[in-house]
């Protein structure tokens, strides 16, 4: 006949102690992980600000082709943003953001509003933005003054 196997006080489950330890552990782990998670995600944000900012280069390029006329995208150094002349079209940087060098047409002398001007022949004035995120990192967005090509080079 099969013995029964009698279970004893102590086999029943886990101590206090021991969970315990196993939530310190994991509070150690979420520490250290987490910093690194929020790194990843405002480095995400702001290339996807300059993701943003490129593409809407393009469509200026394009509407400029399309509808044979100037386009200009106007670039607020003071407001941290951009947009299409004469449209809502447009977005900003995240907080933190520094444009560190611009070279854009600037049509005051504080230099505190720039634009860059598509031409109906796809041309363009060219230009260049130097932006650091919050952690130091610095990206460059280019504009090829033929061509019209829009480079974005990360930097340091």
């Amino acid at each position: 006949m099969a013995e029964r196997l009698s279970l004893t006080s102590r086999s029943r489950g886990f101590t206090f102690l021991e969970l315990l330890a196993v939530l310190a552990i994991l509070a150690l782990l979420v520490g250290l992980v987490s910093p690194q998670l929020y790194g990843g995600l405002e480095r995400e944000r702001f290339r996807a600000a300059l993701r943003g900012f490129a593409a809407g280069l393009r469509l200026a390029r394009s509407a400029a082709v399309t509808d044979r006329r100037p386009v200009r995208v106007l670039v607020s150094l003071e407001e941290g943003r951009w947009w299409l002349e004469g449209e809502a079209r447009g977005g900003g940087w995240p907080p933190g953001t520094r444009i560190t060098d611009a070279t854009l047409v600037w049509p005051d002398d504080g230099r505190r509003l720039g634009y860059l001007v598509f031409y109906p022949d796809g041309s363009s004035s060219g230009g260049r933005l130097i932006l650091t995120d919050a952690r130091g990192r610095t990206y460059a967005v280019s504009l090829d003054i033929i061509t019209s090509r829009v480079e974005i080079d990360a930097g340091s």
